[in-house]
């Protein structure tokens, strides 16, 4: 024990003495083609004091890559797919800065990928938040992001109906023990409480139909935390672009306004939180307004940053540049805060970096590409040092590059495609036909005269069974999940390109194979074994 606790305190030294010498050495690159990926990554801007950098189209600007030389970064996260920031994009990047991409292949993959390799350490809370590939849902996303940024903790997405298993899996290994949930359509779904709720973890909803009210409940939350020191951001937001091109900058809030009528809102926080400065970005007519209006009702400094005729991301990338001297420090500040909280989840550490290591190494073999396969032997180094935050990262960098290998090989090949869908159907419907023998096999056993010392053992036994086959189940329902899902968005896209062109076919085998899959194979209940435990029915689930 005593030689452990030196050891934590010689790295938390060490640190220390590092905090000084430290400047921005990475930053976060994502696409406004979309809302969420900047959304999931405000968070991880504030809980480490990265720069966010906006870019769009599918080659990096001249002025976006000033922006990024100007921050002299060592490394460059690319949040999202291919989709959004192309490779040609990375490829621009890479020989200059080391490039790391997180991203899946729905907007729940790259959720998820983002709270895995940036809160390595866990986190006890989560802002989940329900998002249907909605355009209209970005403003509630952005204004829920500001309240994640507040707390310092993940942001992961789910559909309204149902929740996807690798949500669950992924607040499993978070070690998640409470849920801010934000419903948009008719609240959080039973079944979705009730895994929640089988997960230990507690659910505080926002459930309202009107997204209005929820940004206003939201506002109003985030309020009780600002005070003088923050930069209050006001987004005068039409659409979502206007969210997206938004600034993060280190000191601030953001207000997603979309009307006249919320201006009071804002004029409340000015006034009881003591606020000494107001930007106003967004749509440059509404911005206008808002900002005439605000200079009437306040003696706070207000600074009109939407222009008529220049892009709004540039814009926002040149404050980010503006704003580094702040950047700087709040890095050295987190980078510090760091430091003093690593004695406490190095336990939580060395167990998440054992089981993300092992899924590289059964993920990443000889056919695997080079950088994959540096990227693992990397993480074992850091593994085997002790150095667990890096191992997960690394190992996590391996994994992602390997699935976005297998993406570009097998997108073109659509009957490589269905064959490998076709095996992991037949080995997903043998791992549940498993399953339910286990259920029935406990359900026999409970039945039987046994002592209380050999039902507690046969019931211990049971849990850890059933959790492991359930584990297996989730594993073959996220490879076919994943499949489906990449080809059938590559094919919406080229059909969406075709009809363009005057062209009329669809893509219907695609469709078909995914709705197969997904309905036709139902995960057994434990309940479903009570019928075969008569009165020895246990409260132990």
């Amino acid at each position: 024990m005593r030689i452990k606790n030196l050891l934590v305190f010689l790295m938390f030294f060490v640190l220390i003495i590092n905090v000084s010498a430290q400047d921005v050495d990475t930053l976060i690159l994502v696409s406004n083609k979309n809302y969420p990926d900047m959304m999931v990554s405000a968070p991880v801007s504030e809980k480490f004091g990265i720069p966010i950098i906006i870019t769009g189209g599918d080659s990096i600007s001249e002025e976006t890559m000033n922006v990024i030389n100007g921050f002299s970064p060592k490394k460059i996260i690319i949040v999202g797919g291919p989709a959004v920031v192309s490779e040609d994009i990375e490829n621009t990047l890479n020989k200059k800065y080391e490039v790391i991409r997180l991203w899946g292949v729905t907007r729940y993959g790259t959720a998820e990928a983002v709270a895995e390799y940036f809160w390595p350490e866990g986190s006890d809370e989560v802002m989940l938040v329900e998002d249907d590939m909605n355009f209209k849902d970005n403003d509630v996303l952005a204004q829920a992001k500001e309240e994640a940024r507040d707390k310092l903790i993940p942001i992961l997405l789910t559909p309204s109906m149902e929740m996807p298993a690798n949500t669950l899996s992924e607040m499993n290994n978070l070690g998640v023990k409470r849920v801010s949930f934000i419903a948009l359509k008719r609240g959080i779904r039973g079944r979705i409480k009730e895994r929640l709720r089988s997960m230990n973890i507690s659910i505080d909803e926002i459930n309202e139909t009107d997204r209005e009210k929820i940004k206003r409940i939201i506002r109003r939350r985030i309020s009780r935390r600002l005070n003088k020191t923050h930069t209050l951001i006001v987004i005068a937001a039409a659409n979502f672009t206007h969210t997206v091109n938004a600034p993060n900058l280190p000191q601030a809030r953001a207000f997603i306004v979309t009307g006249m009528d919320q201006i009071d809102d804002v004029v409340s926080a000015i006034e009881e939180r003591n606020i000494s400065r107001v930007m106003v970005t967004g749509k440059p007519d509404l911005a206008e307004k808002i900002a005439d209006e605000l200079k009437e009702r306040t003696d706070v400094e207000i600074i009109l940053i939407a222009k008529r005729g220049t892009k709004q991301r540039i814009i926002s990338n040149n404050l980010s540049m503006k704003f580094r001297k702040e950047f700087r420090e709040m890095f050295r500040r987190k980078f510090a805060e760091r430091a003093k909280r690593l004695s406490k989840p190095i336990k939580i550490l060395s167990n998440r970096a054992n089981i993300t290591l092992r899924r590289a190494l059964n993920i990443v073999d000889y056919d695997s590409p080079k950088n994959a396969r540096d990227a693992l032997r990397r993480a074992e180094n850091y593994c085997k040092n002790r150095n667990y935050s890096a191992c997960i990262k690394k190992a996590i960098n391996a994994v992602l590059t390997v699935r976005l290998f297998r993406y570009k090989k097998i997108v073109d090949n659509w009957t490589a495609v269905k064959e490998e869908i076709k095996d992991e159907v037949e080995s997903l419907k043998e791992k549940v036909s498993e399953l339910t023998e286990l259920n029935k096999e406990f359900g026999d056993q409970m039945s039987k005269n046994m002592t209380v010392k050999e039902r507690l053992k046969m019931i211990y036994e049971f849990k850890y069974r059933r959790k492991e086959k359930v584990k297996e189940i989730l594993k073959e329902a996220k490879s076919i999940d994943d499949i489906i899902k990449s080809h059938t968005i590559v094919k919406k896209k080229e059909q969406k390109g075709k009809q363009k062109k005057g062209e009329n076919k669809n893509i219907s085998n695609i469709s078909n194979i995914s709705t197969t899959t997904s309905t036709s194979l139902t995960i057994p209940s434990v309940n479903e074994s009570k019928k075969y435990r008569g009165m020895h029915g246990g409260k132990f689930m």
